[in-house]
Order: C-alpha cells, then structure tokens, then sequence
C-alpha cells in the first residue's frame, strides 16, 4: 500500500507544478485567445502540431516525468538524480511560458536546450539506480529533439 500512495504522491506533485505552471497556456488554448493568436501568425513547419495535440502530448509526457521521477524516489530518495529530475521538470514548465507567453523564440530555444542537457544529466545518473527511469528518460529525450527542432524551425522562419 505504501509503495501505491507514494507513486500517487508523485503523480500529484509533477501535475501541480506541470499544471500550475500551465495553467495560463491551457486557459487560454480552451477560450480561444491566447496563445492561439500569436502561435496562429507564426510561419510554422508543415509538421508543425496543432496546440491542441501539442497540449495532449505534454500531458502524457508529464505521467512519464512522474514515473521515472517515482522510480528513483523509491531507489534512492532525496539525491542527484531527483535533483535533476526537479531541475528538468522546472525546465520542461518554462518552456511554454518563454515561447507562448513572452514570444521569445529565441530564449525558448535555449531553454530546450539546457532542459535536453538536464534530461541526459537524469539518464546518465539514474541508469545506476534504475533503468527503467533512465528508459522512461530516453523517450522523453526523444521527444525533446523533436520540441528543439520545432522550435529551431519557428526560430528559423520567424526571425
């Protein structure tokens, strides 16, 4: 039972701060106002997703996120690997606020970086205590690329 509340603790804090930190994004997808007017002016990729998709696919990211931070939790408790797992969720939130919610393009990209170091950073010190975090990360890391290539091309075409 106890190993049950505990996953469910983690689970609740990654969606207060994800969703926290969100909420001004989600609000104003769902009204029809912002982001949608300065995200709908941009010249995006052919691939670019729609924000509603954007938005699903953060969300079942962010049960990955608390997973893999469950994980090493139980394996080690407070240490490096779930500093680093705090440091990237904190990455992960600011990202949409830096480019739907100031506009910078620029800086958004800088951040999908420095939370794709913070990520590799949570691989490589958690493959020691649990694989399976590291795994649950290396998807997630895939997914990064993606979000760092979407916003190198809108850096690119809207520069």
């Amino acid at each position: 039972m106890r190993r049950r509340s505990s996953l469910f603790v983690f689970l609740a804090i990654t969606a207060v701060v994800a969703l926290g930190f969100n909420t001004t994004f989600v609000t104003g997808l769902y009204s029809g106002t912002w982001p949608t007017d300065w995200y709908g002016q941009l010249v995006k990729p052919d691939w670019a997703p729609s924000l509603d998709v954007l938005a699903a696919i953060w969300l079942v990211w962010y049960v990955v996120i608390a997973v893999a931070g469950w994980i090493v939790w139980r394996a080690q408790g407070l240490g490096l690997a779930l500093l680093l797992w705090f440091v990237q969720l904190g990455l992960n939130v600011a990202w949409p606020y830096v480019l739907f919610e100031r506009h910078r393009i620029d800086s958004a990209m800088d951040v999908i970086f420095a939370l794709l170091f913070a990520v590799a950073a949570f691989i490589f010190v958690s493959w020691g205590l649990r694989k399976s975090a590291s795994v649950l990360f290396g998807l997630y890391a895939g997914w990064i690329v993606y979000v760092a290539a979407f916003n190198l091309a809108l850096l690119q075409s809207n520069t």
